[in-house]
């Protein structure tokens, strides 16, 4: 498995409000692979939260999202998600998302 990029920075984030970003997840084996996020922490959100397998050689599209809660104070955001396959247990691919709440 491979994504498009390894960091997806946000920008300006308000809180109260949110930012998504896109990002490609490529099947580059041979075999179908399944895989899946973990859990995120809020304020990160990832969808879909279960996403379909993918056929060798295709790719898919999963939306990251920062939904800052409202009153939240300004303040430069880091976090990570961390994906996982499902094919072997000794595959993760990590994507940072960076952001500054304001």
């Amino acid at each position: 498995l491979a994504l498009s990029t390894p960091h997806v920075h946000l920008g300006d984030v308000r809180a109260g409000t949110s930012a998504c970003a896109n990002v490609s997840v490529r099947n580059l084996s041979t075999h179908v692979r399944r895989y899946a996020f973990v859990r995120p922490e809020p304020p990160l959100a990832v969808r879909p939260a279960a996403p379909e397998p993918l056929a060798p050689g295709t790719e898919a599209d999963v939306f990251v999202e920062l939904a800052p809660p409202a009153g939240e104070a300004p303040r430069p955001f880091v976090g990570e998600l961390l994906l996982r396959s499902t094919y072997t247990t000794t595959e993760e691919l990590r994507l940072t998302v960076s952001a500054r709440i304001v």
